[in-house]
């Protein structure tokens, strides 16, 4: 059966318009929620960069993230072969999908050139553009069906972030419903200077580097690799965001101590 994933902003009402929409075109499709409450741009490109290289290589992933409105914004269905399948990508073009895409290897981005209903009097372009290009994919219609490719697109850059002598400098990614703080730092760019147990200064404190939340006495902080494969900053059974009053896109310095 075929998938489609969806990581929007759109909260479960809109959400809901979205579904019914695939589901007219495409019946048999299996939808899968990522989530329809991402904050921002950022944010929901290092989710959906995380989450889909654990889907099947023929999956859809809808993808909608546009405070501002997607009205003005190109819809682009992105294609990625990878061998044993195609992965599409699909999203307004404003630099949401292209984390997401580099990550899996080669792409080619598409123009969606479809055309909201005539009886729609106000489009909405994730339900009248995104969902039915989505559910053609995975009935099986070709990308050439929905539009023509371009190279023009927005890319985004998520990995700003450096490993010197002094410190690792990096950005709050994201922080998730329970207050972990998710930085974009990737465990590979630490490489072999970080190991457990080992202290880190941030924010002005020094945290020890454990493989788990629980290694941590309940309620203290500690800096551990998250499920994102990025450094994370934690409080074992606690808030970090509420601990250092963190929010998403504020710049973090890890300097290791010893």
């Amino acid at each position: 059966m075929a998938v489609i994933t969806l990581l929007t902003d759109f909260g479960e009402t809109y959400l809901a318009e979205v579904k019914g929409e695939i589901l007219r075109v495409n019946p048999q499709v299996q939808i899968v929620d990522l989530s329809s409450r991402v904050r921002n741009l950022k944010e929901g490109a290092f989710l959906l960069r995380s989450v889909v290289r654990h889907y099947p290589y023929d999956a859809v992933h809808l993808a909608a993230i546009d405070p501002g409105g997607s009205g003005g914004k190109r819809a682009l269905a992105v294609v990625v072969n990878r061998g044993t399948g195609t992965t599409y990508l699909l999203g307004p073009d404003n630099g949401l999908l292209h984390p997401a895409a580099r990550s899996l290897g080669d792409f080619q981005v598409y123009q969606i050139d479809l055309e909201p209903p005539p009886d729609i009097i106000h489009a909405f372009h994730g339900r009248d553009i995104l969902a039915p290009a989505a559910a053609r994919l995975s009935r099986g219609e070709k990308p050439e069906a929905l539009g023509s490719p371009i190279s023009d697109f927005e890319r985004l850059d998520i990995d700003t972030y450096k490993v010197e002598t002094g410190g690792i400098w990096g950005e709050i990614i994201y922080i998730d419903p329970t207050g972990n703080l998710i930085t974009n730092i990737p465990i590979r760019a630490v490489g072999g200077r970080l190991r457990l147990r080992d202290t880190l200064e941030v924010f002005g404190q020094k945290l020890p580097f454990l493989r788990n939340y629980g290694d941590a006495p309940r309620g203290e902080p500690l800096v551990l690799v998250g499920s994102h494969d990025t450094l994370e900053i934690s409080v074992n059974r606690g808030s970090a965001a509420e601990r250092f009053g963190s929010k998403e896109g504020d710049r973090v310095v890890l300097k290791i101590t010893g």
